[in-house]
């Protein structure tokens, strides 16, 4: 009987998708590998949870460790091995500068 009881559990997990959940919805999802951007941007769910809110302006990403920033329409938008979501008037007040902009 308890042989049954497993092998039930075990098809009832891989009917329901294993206890994986999915969501189309915009925002990132608790336990989702990763979102799309409006941009087409692939980002890890860690990164998505953190974009702050800055109003009417996107959110830059900051390379933490080169002290550059990236908009975006960057090809290296949320892709840098080092770096965060920041507003960017903070990037700014951080010393931080524009990619491909003058230092």
């Amino acid at each position: 009987m308890k042989y049954l009881a497993t092998v039930l559990l075990l098809c009832g997990l891989v009917a329901c998708g294993g206890g994986k959940s999915t969501s189309t919805a915009a925002t990132p999802v608790e336990g989702a590998s990763n979102s799309t951007l409006t941009n087409g941007t692939q980002m890890s769910n860690e990164n998505a949870s953190s974009i702050p809110n800055c109003g009417a302006v996107k959110a830059v990403w900051a390379n933490t460790k080169t002290k550059v920033y990236h908009e975006a329409n960057d090809p290296m938008y949320g892709h840098t091995k080092h770096g965060k979501y920041m507003c960017p008037s903070v990037a700014k007040r951080e010393g931080y500068h524009l990619a491909g902009g003058a230092h």
